[in-house]
């Protein structure tokens, strides 16, 4: 016995096999998460921050002028109060942590 082939539209590549239940239900996806400042783009970003503010004679005038920037680049953009502050520290965490290798 054959199986029988339906198409949708003369191409081919449209092939639909027949039978089990007709059309298979739609593929639910929920909203896409956005990461706000992407892993990889931040490394040089991070890098370059930390040693210019290690650079200065107080980093921390340096970093409060870096972290309302980055802040406010964020909440432009349109992210939930939450996720800014997420950002916002792992930001502090990782320059932080980087400001240790030049002082």
């Amino acid at each position: 016995m054959q199986q029988q082939r339906s198409y949708i539209g003369n191409a081919p590549s449209s092939y639909i096999p027949t039978g089990g239940g007709g059309e298979s239900p739609p593929i639910s996806r929920g909203p896409a998460e956005i990461i706000p400042f992407p892993v990889v783009a931040r490394v040089g970003f991070l890098d370059r921050t930390a040693h210019l503010a290690a650079s200065y004679r107080d980093p921390s005038k340096y970093l409060a002028s870096v972290y309302r920037q980055q802040e406010s680049s964020l909440r432009r953009r349109g992210f939930p109060e939450d996720v800014v502050q997420s950002e916002m520290a792992a930001l502090d965490r990782a320059i932080q942590s980087r400001l240790g290798e030049y002082v």
